[in-house]
């Protein structure tokens, strides 16, 4: 059901250090504005819930966390917050404004990726979740084109650390880090352990997730098009679903780089890469021209070589 909006959710927080410059969008939860910080002399983006929310404790404990979680990051591809501020029963946070545009809408007008950028944009996430895993055991459970920025100086950016948020604080909370009532996350790009609930989430995780939407990226297809979700979540999960060879769609795609995808979405996370200095390994000796060796277990992509 389609949340009713409120007409204070069309009004941004008045705060006397911000010179607002329009709504730049509005998601399921809330809307966000573009601002000019006075103190700061920097264009900001502000992210308020919606104020018929704000009377859900679990939604607001959410909103607040995923705020807390984006002011404790500090990498140059993932999106700085500043904090959250909770004024006159608004509920809002302040964080970096990405002034480019997401992955998923530069596919909206392009048939696919170039090969060398779907590694440029594979190396740069990777090492922003290696910095997420590492410092905080941070996974983020929802990599997909939408959640990933291209700044205006070509940086990729990761946003929308929600899911990221429950592994962070989980241990605080003295809480799991996911319900296994409910399913979290987008199916296409969803990690068969993730769908299975499994409460253990790990870095291999996130590393299916953007294997998923790089092969995306590199072929302007998902790994399952055309099928519902719940058949999309069946064959994330089957070891007899394989997504087709990327180079059905995209011949010119590298031997190397079509096994460097394989390697990220083998289904048995005991199988996959193990870590993301594995994934950027593997993405500079694919970059060099070195032809990866396929994963040793059955992947989700099959590389079988074509025939003629």
């Amino acid at each position: 059901m389609k949340e009713e909006l409120t007409p204070v959710d069309d009004c941004p927080p008045d705060l006397p250090f911000l010179v607002y410059r329009g709504q730049a969008g509005r998601g399921g939860t809330a809307t966000v504005w573009k601002a000019w910080h006075k103190n700061l002399q920097r264009n900001v983006a502000v992210k308020v819930l919606f104020d018929s929310l704000t009377h859900d404790p679990k939604l607001v404990d959410q909103f607040v966390t995923e705020g807390r979680t984006m002011a404790y990051m500090d990498h140059p591809s993932i999106v700085h917050g500043y904090g959250v501020e909770q004024i006159n029963g608004r509920c809002f946070y302040l964080m970096d404004w990405v002034g480019g545009y997401s992955l998923a809408r530069y596919m909206e007008t392009r048939p696919h990726m170039r090969e060398a950028d779907v590694i440029t944009v594979i190396g740069q996430v990777a090492s922003a979740l290696q910095y997420a895993w590492d410092t905080f055991q941070t996974v983020h459970c929802d990599i997909k084109p939408d959640n990933l920025m291209i700044d205006v100086d070509g940086t990729v950016k990761i946003t929308d650390l929600g899911l990221a948020s429950e592994t962070l604080f989980a241990k605080e909370k003295g809480t799991t880090q996911t319900d296994d009532s409910e399913l979290v996350g987008t199916p296409p790009y969803m990690s068969p352990e993730q769908i299975w609930g499994e409460q253990t989430l790990d870095c291999r995780t996130d590393i299916y997730s953007l294997g998923a939407t790089a092969y995306h990226l590199a072929t302007g297809r998902t790994l399952f098009p055309g099928l519902s979700a719940e058949d999309v979540i069946r064959s994330q999960v089957s070891e007899q679903a394989w997504a087709p060879d990327p180079r059905l769609f995209v011949p010119t795609l590298s031997q190397g780089f079509v096994n460097l995808l394989a390697c990220m979405l083998v289904k048995d996370r005991d199988r996959r890469f193990y870590d993301w200095s594995a994934v950027i390994d593997a993405c500079q000796r694919v970059e060099d021209g070195e032809c990866l060796a396929r994963p040793s277990a059955v992947s989700s992509v099959n590389v079988e070589p074509r025939t003629t």
